[in-house]
């Protein structure tokens, strides 16, 4: 009874010092903010073990190396703690490294928030705001996630034959037809529906078919919100220099001046599905993205409202880093409402791109002056010391 009492003894002292090792190397390199909860559990559980005699157990060939030790720490439970700890306080050092790369840009930031939010007016313009913004995602139902159409929603199409010819027309000729007689090709399906949930993007080649198309309609999109709210876009000649969209619209000269946003790179967006979303295209949800500035933050909430509103916008996830709650330390103290959203309108839908999400920022231009090519590349540099 005794050989087996050590025997068994024996492999449960190797067994649950070798799941201690484990958790301890887990709690380290995942949830590294508790490092030192793991390593105090895992030091109790070794003297646990420590408390369990092997002394007098009978040495067999496969236990004898766990049973001739008296010390509860041996060398492979040392190279483990060692190993783990130097990953952890490396990894600790780049994150304080990188923080200083982008410190002053920084506290630049928090300092032109911290003059906005010392008035009263914009106090109070701001909690409108988040009540615009907490209404908004009340009614979000899709997941912010890029999806493929439903291939058994077959859209309601009739065959339209043009008057006194006989022949049938094309489907642009009969989304036209339709649109004149006010029959919404995109009212008519559920837009909720239309999305195959249980196929998600696999590759980031399907998000970038057709991605200039979006981008354009992004681009009108945005063009109609700016003029009806006062926005601002950026300035081809200068970082700091802004264009009221309401003085371009007529004005050829003045609109050859403007600084659209593109398309993301290709190599960003394979470096934000590998670092930030674990290799999962279907999370990356700025390919295509617009930005609008605004003066004041109440014509930032107009604008908000009028989203919110127009039929053919669907919004799926609202960033708002002007909350007064946000921690600006993981944006480096820049601000600004993002919305991920997706265009459902007669042309999308004819298309097949209702399905496709992009993003929206609308940014104060106190913030949007503060951007420059030297902060950017301090940002990148302070983005990819942090694996984002």
């Amino acid at each position: 009874f005794q050989t087996e009492y050590g025997v068994l003894g024996c492999a449960f002292t190797w067994v649950l010092a070798g799941v201690a090792k484990i958790v301890f190397a887990i709690t380290v390199l995942v949830f590294q903010r508790y490092a030192l909860m793991g390593m105090t559990m895992l030091t109790v559980v070794l003297l646990a073990v420590r408390s369990w005699d092997c002394e007098d157990c009978i040495q067999i060939d496969s236990f004898s190396p766990y049973c001739e030790t008296h010390h509860w720490l041996h060398w492979g439970d040392g190279s483990m703690l060692l190993a783990c700890l130097g990953v952890h306080f490396l990894r600790r050092r780049v994150l304080i490294t990188s923080g200083r790369l982008i410190q002053q840009d920084q506290e630049a930031y928090d300092d032109v928030w911290n003059r906005i939010v010392c008035t009263q007016e914009n106090k109070i313009n701001l909690q409108r705001l988040q009540e615009v913004l907490t209404r908004v995602v009340y009614r979000i139902r899709s997941p912010p996630r890029q999806y493929h159409l439903n291939e058994n929603i077959v859209l309601n199409e009739r065959t339209i034959v043009a008057p006194g010819t006989g022949s049938v027309w094309s489907r642009t000729a009969r989304m036209r037809s339709q649109m004149n007689q006010d029959l919404s090709l995109a009212s008519s399906v559920d837009t909720q529906e239309r999305l195959d949930i249980m196929r998600p993007v696999t590759h980031l080649k399907q998000l970038y078919a057709g991605a200039a198309i979006v981008q354009c309609m992004l681009r009108g999109k945005a063009q109609f919100w700016a003029l009806q709210t006062r926005g601002f876009f950026s300035s081809r000649e200068s970082n700091k220099d802004f264009i009221l969209w309401e003085d371009a619209v007529e004005n050829p000269r003045i609109r050859e001046k403007i600084k659209w946003a593109q398309v993301k790179s290709v190599s960003r967006a394979i470096q934000k599905q590998l670092r930030s979303y674990k290799g999962d295209p279907s999370r990356v949800l700025d390919i295509c993205r617009q930005s609008i500035v605004f003066e004041k933050i109440q014509d930032m909430c107009a604008c908000m409202r009028i989203i919110e509103l127009d039929n053919e916008i669907v919004i799926l996830r609202v960033k708002n880093r002007l909350d007064i709650n946000y921690d600006s330390q993981v944006s480096a103290g820049y601000r600004d409402v993002a919305i991920n959203i997706r265009i459902v309108s007669d042309n999308t839908v004819q298309m097949n791109l209702d399905n496709r999400v992009c993003e929206l920022q609308l940014i104060l231009r106190k913030f949007a002056e503060m951007k420059s090519d030297q902060g950017h590349k301090r940002y990148v540099e302070f983005r990819n010391a942090r694996a984002e």
